[in-house]
């Protein structure tokens, strides 16, 4: 069976969504374990992917959700995350300020040793976007910064774009996969942008584009734009909706509020108006507010999702909605929701994990909390990962 084939068969359909965090994604692999094992059981040969139809992620979700659909099992890609951190997020301390905090190349090395099947050499052809090595549907989440706007680039055979256009050798399905996870995964100020060739422009001449972090589009969280890609007519699928036909999947990489630190009087306290002072500098305040605008986007995402589908588990939004537990904007829900996240703040306020871990957890770069984070993220899913909300009756 081929990927149109399986997309085009009947019956229920999940979609796998993967959020963006940088190593914060170890969290993500700690549910996935859990989500594996209920779907999979102990069949060595079975894999996640031959329970999703569509996958989708961005930035360091799209890593793992490449890496699922060419067939990998979450303790193999928990490994090779590992292995990344290690030899990734080596920083140049003494030069950060000017120049992005880590060199690309050893993350290009990397994808390009390990987006491969199982088993395939680390010098193997690079895997196509169109390619068969992707068992399922795949998406990944960009932003393409020369021309300002945000990429969701899927394998869907029926896309725009997807196929070759007007005689050229232009769609979507030649690109190397390593080169759009590459691009997904460039967080400004910490790697480099990616830039690489796209197709020919209409003169013959090579056209390149220039990408950033998927996680600054409105799409950190891709749940609703694979949505789209499930139901939009122009993408080809038009999968029918209902609690017993859809289910999404989202898996977070730990969810936090971010707050500003106070900036004490300097004639109460000189030290510590010394220390908050790099806070209000610029600089610091554009970060901050680019970092608000993803948690924003991500709460938009998760408020709409639980808005419009069902959930057997549904998680606290906010003090105004809660967890919409009395109903959603449409009378009838339009799928089935799982939610699965670490949420910081209330772990501290239980005590599960100290105040001072809640606030360094929220760093995208912190290889040395990865095991602590895996843990907490398998303690969580041997609690809220139920085998029979995967499921659909019947």
């Amino acid at each position: 069976m081929n990927l149109a084939e399986r997309l085009a068969r009947p019956g229920p359909k999940r979609i796998l969504s993967l959020d963006g965090g940088g190593t914060r994604g170890i969290v993500s692999l700690g549910f996935l374990a859990d989500i594996e094992r209920a779907l999979c059981g102990d069949d060595p040969e079975a894999r996640l992917v031959d329970h999703f139809d569509l996958i989708g992620g961005t930035s360091t979700g799209a890593i793992i959700a490449s890496a699922l659909a060419l067939g990998w099992r979450v303790e193999d890609i928990r490994a090779m995350y590992m292995r990344f951190a290690a030899e990734v997020f080596r920083p140049r301390w003494q030069r950060w300020l000017l120049l992005n905090r880590y060199r690309a190349a050893p993350l290009e090395a990397l994808l390009r040793a390990s987006l491969h099947r199982p088993g395939a050499a680390a010098a193997a052809p690079d895997v196509l976007l169109g390619g068969p090595e992707l068992r399922t549907g795949l998406a990944i989440v960009m932003k393409r910064v020369d021309t300002g706007s945000p990429w969701v680039v899927s394998n869907l055979p029926g896309a725009p774009h997807f196929a070759d256009r007007d005689g050229a050798a232009n769609g979507n399905a030649r690109m190397p996969l390593r080169n759009l996870v590459r691009a997904s995964a460039a967080a400004p100020l910490f790697f480099e942008p990616a830039e690489f060739e796209i197709g020919p422009q209409a003169d013959g001449t090579p056209e390149h584009g220039r990408f950033v972090d998927g996680g600054v589009t409105p799409y950190n969280n891709p749940a609703l734009r694979l949505l789209e890609l499930a139901r939009l007519p122009v993408f080809g699928l038009r999968w029918p909706l209902g609690r017993e036909r859809l289910m999404i999947v989202s898996v977070g990489t730990g969810r936090f509020r971010l707050r500003e630190p106070a900036l004490p009087r300097f004639q109460d306290a000189p030290l510590g108006w010394l220390r908050r002072l790099p806070h209000r500098l610029p600089l610091m305040q554009a970060i901050f507010a680019l970092r608000g605008a993803i948690a924003d986007g991500e709460t938009h995402t998760l408020r709409s999702l639980q808005a419009l589908g069902w959930s057997p588990a549904p998680v606290h939004l906010d003090g105004e909605v809660a967890r919409m537990v009395e109903g959603g904007v449409v009378d009838a829900p339009l799928f089935t929701l799982l939610r699965y996240d670490l949420d910081f703040d209330a772990m501290a306020r239980e005590g599960t994990i100290s105040a001072e871990e809640a606030a360094r957890f929220q760093e995208f770069d912190a290889p040395d909390d990865m095991a602590r984070l895996h843990a907490l993220a398998r303690a969580a899913a041997a609690r809220e990962v139920v085998a029979g909300h995967l499921r659909f009756a019947g």
